[in-house]
């Protein structure tokens, strides 16, 4: 039975909910963005002064892959005037500090060469990344470089040479000036970036050149608001009328760019059309791993909104790459394993990946081994977090080795939405707790709020849930992810809006709003849909069914005001019976049922394998009278009873060990439910020898205070 009729025959009333996507856009200039309102992922998303435009963290376009230009130049001071005879472009190419290079251009009689203003600013590129590269400095280290950077007197009064000439750059000199300032660190939102920004694009407007409109989109999208759309939206129908009419693989990989940066305005009728230029270029055997190209490709074709319909041409771009796959670089490889991860398609193409990611772990560097790059990249938290994940993945990595770096994490002094992710990820597949990492991703999103999207806000919540952590900052950080969550809902996939408001509700912080609006027909319709359609249909429609069951449970349990009713029962019974191997049915190496009878002196007063209302399995239940002492659990004189739960060790944390938030969840639930709940860590019970250790042991989780304990078929009593 469908979701939405299951829903619709326990409770008819629904609430209907509607957002206009352009409610809050000025009416002028607009025209060619409206066309786009009827897309699936952006109907209903309302745009508001500082949204947060990009792809969800899901599928996050790996910055390294898109924006990095493989040429056949080897330095960036090469690119423009690699053989010019001009004495000071020769003299600021064998420059080998900041200072010297501007003392060189400053030298320079006054108006100043544009070529000369130009070649100063790529080889003041080059000089920052050899100084990046050798150094190896931590995150906060590169930034004084260029905050020093862009305090420096020289620099400035360079700068400003640089705002007298905008209107002077021819378009290639141009967009090299605009793409490498950003690069040295002037922010896309600064007066002179966005002057360049507004020329070359109207420089582009007249002829259009693919590979200078990808270096302008790739830094204005680099900023997190409407402005870039507003500065791209002349070029937006030229960009899109290439489709089709590339002549070499550069111009399908600067398309590609372009189509990356606009893919949330990209239709279908547009992916469909690029999706046959590419099938062409595969054809004809033009794509190869010489450049960037097929990296492009494949990472644009996984956006979540249209990653189902396209593995096939993924798969087919994946065997493209596969005699070259050892030659990738380390985040390369990572990012297109990931990919195929995430669409679990199995094939040839995914076995190939699968190898030579194995092959790369093994051997990696020039012979190192994994944990030799960890150690030698220390630093170098983006990477280490990335190759953790796929070891994890593979479980192709010393375990102690993980743990290192798991604590190491704590002395992170840089956070980015990917190394946020992974860290995510890494956490919940090993269990691990470690209170100073898990804060320092919530400050992140306290203190990115604005830029962060609702996909990463979900994942740091549900990881506090799933370890049943409370951050530091909590008040501020659930505050934020609620209206982050709030901002992006009609972006977030059913799975993750279910998670977020179980999480919200283990920490007592949810919102009314989210009941009305999740035990509705509408959502249920909307989850029947996206149940329909999802790619992973042996593992996703079960995690969606089990995570709306915990909530709806927990509704009920802890709101009763909003009289949402109970409609998992026969789900609960299904699972039960078909999953469901109780505890007290294994053999332990020493049973606990037998001890806990000779315990309780009373084999009526000890139930096994107990069901409550809601569904909770419980392992034993012991009933107690007015007297403390155990009675029959029919009698009409039990006053409490003690339910005693076994957890096994993946119960528990790591590091800092405590029950996860799904059992502290349930332990809760089962208090409303009138029990007082004793846990047994079945570590601590087996470590226990001696037969009286154990009757002791049981007797302090029915009698918290000390007691005196009796052997044979006596019950021990309470002092």
């Amino acid at each position: 039975m469908r979701l939405s009729q299951l829903f619709r025959i326990i409770n008819k009333k629904y609430i209907v909910r509607h957002f206009s996507l352009w409610n809050n856009m000025p009416s002028s200039n607009c025209s060619y963005l409206k066309n786009f309102a009827n897309i699936d992922h952006l109907t209903g998303y309302k745009i508001i002064k500082k949204l947060h435009i990009e792809a969800d963290d899901d599928a996050e376009i790996s910055e390294m892959l898109v924006d990095t230009d493989h040429t056949d130049v080897e330095l960036v001071k090469d690119a423009l005037f690699k053989h010019s005879k001009d004495d000071v472009i020769q003299k600021l190419n064998n420059c080998a500090s900041i200072e010297e290079a501007l003392t060189v251009f400053h030298m320079q009689t006054v108006p100043y060469s544009i070529e000369h203003i130009a070649q100063t600013i790529l080889v003041l590129v080059d000089i920052q990344t050899m100084f990046f590269h050798y150094s190896r400095p931590s995150q906060q280290a590169r930034d004084k470089f260029i905050n020093d950077l862009l305090a420096n007197k020289e620099f400035t009064v360079f700068l400003k040479h640089v705002e007298d000439n905008v209107h002077t750059f021819p378009t290639n000199i141009l967009s090299y000036v605009l793409y490498y300032l950003n690069k040295l660190g002037l922010k896309t939102d600064s007066s002179l970036i966005q002057s360049l920004a507004v020329e070359l694009r109207d420089h582009l407007k007249l002829k259009l050149d693919v590979s200078h409109c990808a270096k302008l989109f790739k830094v204005i999208f680099a900023e997190n608001s409407i402005r870039p759309y507003y500065i791209s939206l002349p070029l937006i129908p030229s960009v899109i009328n290439l489709i089709g009419r590339c002549q070499s693989v550069s111009e399908l990989g600067h398309l590609t760019t372009c189509l990356n940066k606009l893919h949330n305005i990209v239709t279908r009728e547009t992916l469909s059309r690029y999706k046959e230029e590419v099938h062409l270029f595969l054809r004809e055997k033009r794509l190869n791993t010489k450049d960037s190209t097929l990296l492009k490709i494949i990472m644009f074709l996984n956006y979540p909104q249209w990653r189902n319909q396209n593995i096939v041409l993924i798969s087919q771009c994946i065997l493209t790459l596969k005699e070259d796959i050892n030659s990738f670089r380390v985040n390369e490889l990572l990012m297109i394993y990931e990919v195929f991860f995430k669409n679990q398609e199995p094939g040839e193409a995914l076995n190939h990946l699968q190898r030579g990611v194995a092959q790369f772990l093994r051997k990696i560097d020039e012979g190192r081994n994994i944990e030799n790059v960890l150690q030698y990249n220390e630093n170098d938290y983006e990477l280490n977090t990335a190759l953790l994940k796929a070891a994890i993945l593979r479980n192709d990595l010393d375990h102690q080795i993980i743990e290192n770096m798991l604590v190491k994490f704590k002395q992170m002094d840089y956070m980015s939405s990917k190394i946020l992710e992974n860290i995510c990820y890494i956490y919940l597949a090993t269990d691990s707790l470690v209170p100073e990492a898990v804060n320092k991703c919530t400050e992140y999103i306290v203190n990115n709020h604005q830029n962060v999207i609702g996909f990463n806000a979900e994942k740091i919540l549900y990881l506090c849930y799933y370890l049943a952590y409370y951050p530091i900052n909590a008040d501020k950080f659930l505050g934020v992810v609620i209206d982050t969550i709030i901002r992006d809902q009609e972006r977030l996939s059913g799975l993750v809006f279910l998670q977020s408001a179980l999480a919200l509700c283990f920490f007592n912080k949810l919102p009314s709003s989210f009941i009305k609006q999740i035990f509705t027909v509408e959502f249920m319709d909307k989850l029947d849909a996206e149940l329909a359609s999802c790619y992973s249909r042996e593992t996703y429609p079960q995690r969606v069914r089990n995570c709306l069951m915990q909530l709806n449970r927990a509704v009920c349990l802890e709101y009763p005001e909003y009289n949402v009713p109970w409609f998992h029962k026969k789900y609960v019974d299904e699972i039960e019976r078909k999953y469901m191997i109780p505890e007290s049915e294994i053999q332990f190496p020493l049973r606990i049922k037998d001890y806990l009878t000779e315990v309780a002196g009373n084999a009526g007063g000890v139930e096994d394998n107990v069901i409550t209302p809601y569904g909770y399995h419980i392992d034993f239940v012991v009933s107690l009278d007015r007297n403390d002492q155990v009675v029959n659990s029919r009698s009409e004189d039990v006053n409490r009873r003690i339910a005693i739960l076994l957890l096994r060790p993946y119960c528990y944390t790591r590091f800092y060990s405590h029950p996860k938030g799904k059992y502290q969840h349930k332990k809760r639930h089962l208090e409303m439910l009138g029990y007082e709940v004793s846990m047994v860590k079945f570590t601590e019970w087996i470590n226990l020898l001696y037969a009286e250790e154990r009757l002791e042991f049981l007797s302090d989780l029915i009698w918290p205070k000390k007691v005196e304990n009796c052997t044979g078929n006596s019950r021990a009593t309470k002092r």
